[in-house]
């Protein structure tokens, strides 16, 4: 039985996820999916911090950036949905991002966090 499996429900809510993490496992198995989850947690809320602070100060560059690294995260993951929002982000980071899109980013950053936590809690 997978880890997965108890966690399916609030996995599906993020798309590609179930699918993505089910493959990571396959690639490095459970405990090696387990490690990268465990690593992407500790790093997402810095990530998002910085992501969000570089559109502040109006950082193009550097929100083009983060926006592309955690486009990476994320794609390692299977997050598919939430990569193609930070891929939005990086293409257009020279114009003017809406608030709108960050303020859903963060929303959905914070539900795939809420949806991994539950696999890697003891």
């Amino acid at each position: 039985m997978s880890i997965l499996d108890g966690s399916k429900a609030s996995l599906v809510a993020v798309e590609g996820l179930a699918a993505g993490l089910s493959g990571l496992a396959e690639d490095i198995g459970e405990a090696g999916m387990r490690q990268v989850v465990a690593l992407f947690l500790q790093t997402a809320g810095g990530a998002r911090a910085e992501l969000r602070q570089a559109w502040q100060m109006t950082d193009r560059r550097a929100l083009e950036r983060r926006a592309h690294s955690l486009k990476s995260s994320l794609a390692t993951l299977g997050a598919t949905d939430i990569v193609e929002r930070c891929s939005w982000v990086e293409r257009h980071a020279r114009d003017n991002v809406p608030a709108s899109v960050m303020d859903e980013l963060d929303c959905d950053m914070a539900g795939l966090c809420l949806a991994l936590g539950s696999l890697v809690a003891p």
